[in-house]
């Protein structure tokens, strides 16, 4: 089971489909996917006693940034050999390339 954003919602998910958590807790938990970490062991509890029987089928598209207000964001460069080769440098694992990227830039799996 995972937990993310559906439509803009705070969902759990799990074998493709989807349980709205605030209707699923019936209010207990919010919408919102940032609040619910003020709650974390109290929701991880809850969380996993939940059935997916009445999920609904969920598709790609309908899921959204897994961060909804993001403070900052740092991206990681050359993480991985291919792209330090294509970039005619030797990664380094003490010191990553590291760089700020706009809040914007967080998005879903089919976002473009």
């Amino acid at each position: 089971m995972r937990y993310g954003n559906v439509n803009g919602r705070l969902s759990l998910i799990a074998d493709g489909k989807a349980l709205d958590v605030e209707k699923t807790s019936d209010g207990r938990f919010g919408f919102d996917l940032d609040a619910v970490y003020e709650h974390w062991s109290e929701f991880i509890d809850w969380a996993r006693r939940q059935s997916f029987a009445d999920g609904q089928p969920l598709t790609d598209d309908e899921v959204g940034p897994p961060v909804v207000r993001p403070t900052q964001v740092f991206g990681i460069g050359l993480n991985y050999q291919a792209h330090a080769s294509e970039a005619g440098v030797k990664p380094s694992l003490a010191q990553p390339a590291v760089f700020t990227k706009f809040v914007t830039s967080i998005t879903g799996p089919t976002t473009r």
